[in-house]
């Protein structure tokens, strides 16, 4: 399970003994900050990061069920399932929903919300981080009174209840005009849900939300949420030292405890389970020159000590990736993901391939060509920075000349995309 930080100023004027005795009590605002490496459309049903997928929950609401994470579970939607399914017939699933369950709008959830909202993903589809919202299986959604559901599946399928998980349904009458719009119509409307929190306004640089009253979970305690939005980690930084924030998110042990060594006991941290996966790759383009030749990537692969790194920079928090498949699930090849790290083995491959040194340079050539890239890494990520440069400093053993370049995040991304 991956574990990321999270840092929030404690109450000031208390001391930690007086902090804990404080009860709980209604009001005040949260001022969220989050970095903003997300196109940002308020549509539910399109989630590409964390964050992105927590704040949407805040408006839409958590779906008929939820999948457990760093936030308590909110009570289901489901007041219970209705004969089924069974061991024998997972094919039929057949459902009750909660009554007094209110949108933002006043309108109370009934079962042709839960019908629109999978009719809706089944046209036009939708992912929430890497999972896709694929409903194809469901032959016929139908409908009993007000509240009851059945899904009726063209194959069985036992995992189909843990599927309706982290899905928000959205109101039938406010975004009926989707049908036939798309999700072109969440840029169109005010945001609209079910969540603890109702859309007030937002700009480029933050959004407002304000407490949902007759959110079905029990009234928030917190009357405003003010998410603000930042460019980069070191912006964000910045504003956390500077008293403009009072939460943040951090992805490593490193840059918290050189925040904590600045500021003390002005804030508080401390570990969270994180039930999504994070993975850091360092990607080659095949296409230039020197990753087209494949004894470059090779060598590269046998000369970082990615145990190390690990160790180094995400210590208790993070493990070495092979694949996107977890090394314990059935399915990943141990025996293709040996521990290899040998510099000299990485040495010797290029010299067999025809890399030479050339003494006035310092750098290996092949036929007159340098080994030598730019290593692209996020601007004032004190993360990528710090493997970007262990990365050159290792290759430089091996007279590998590595250039780390920092650019802003979406410039990466869109590198990554045009293969640049």
């Amino acid at each position: 399970m991956t574990y990321l930080i999270l840092l929030t100023f404690l109450l000031p004027g208390f001391s930690q003994e007086e902090e804990e005795s404080i009860t709980s009590s209604f009001g005040d605002q949260l001022t969220i900050g989050v970095i903003r490496d997300f196109r940002f459309d308020l549509n539910p049903f399109q989630i590409d990061s964390p964050a992105e997928k927590e704040i949407k929950q805040l408006i839409f609401g958590y779906g008929l069920t939820k999948k457990p994470d760093k936030i308590g579970n909110p009570p289901s939607l489901i007041a219970r399932y209705l004969d089924g399914p069974t061991r024998k017939n997972t094919r039929i699933w057949r459902l009750l929903l909660h009554r007094n369950i209110i949108f933002h709008n006043g309108d109370n959830l009934r079962n042709v919300d839960v019908k629109f909202t999978f009719d809706l993903i089944k046209k036009f589809g939708g992912n929430i981080l890497n999972r896709e919202l694929n409903f194809s299986n469901i032959k016929q959604i139908t409908l009993n009174g007000d509240l009851e559901v059945t899904f009726e599946l063209y194959k069985p399928d036992p995992e189909f209840g843990l599927k309706l998980s982290d899905v928000p349904i959205v109101s039938h009458r406010y975004y009926q005009s989707a049908m036939e719009e798309g999700y072109q119509i969440f840029q169109k409307l005010t945001p609209m849900g079910m969540g603890p929190f109702r859309y007030v306004f937002s700009t480029p640089e933050m959004m407002l939300l304000q407490y949902h009253p007759h959110y079905y979970g029990g009234r928030p305690f917190l009357d405003r949420v003010k998410i603000q939005f930042y460019n980069d980690e070191q912006s964000l930084v910045d504003a956390l030292v500077n008293g403009e924030v009072d939460y943040v998110e951090l992805p490593d042990r490193n840059t918290a405890r050189r925040i904590h060594d600045l500021m003390g006991r002005k804030l508080y941290i401390f570990l969270i389970p994180r039930p999504e996966r994070k993975v850091y790759t360092l990607n080659f383009n095949l296409h230039r020159f020197p990753f087209s030749e494949p004894e470059v990537r090779k060598a590269i692969y046998l000369a970082l000590n990615r145990e190390e790194l690990v160790k180094r920079f995400l210590k208790d928090i993070g493990r070495v990736a092979n694949t996107l498949i977890p090394d314990n699930n059935p399915y990943y090849e141990h025996e293709l993901f040996q521990k290899e790290y040998d510099p000299q083995k990485a040495l010797l491959l290029l010299r067999r391939k025809g890399w030479r040194l050339n003494k006035q340079t310092g750098i290996l050539e092949k036929n007159g060509r340098p080994l030598s890239f730019r290593l692209y890494f996020t601007e004032n990520s004190f993360l990528e920075e710090n493997i970007a440069r262990t990365i050159k400093l290792d290759l430089g053993e091996l007279n590998i000349n590595v250039q780390p370049v920092p650019v802003p995040r979406r410039e990466k991304e869109e590198l990554f995309r045009r293969n640049r």
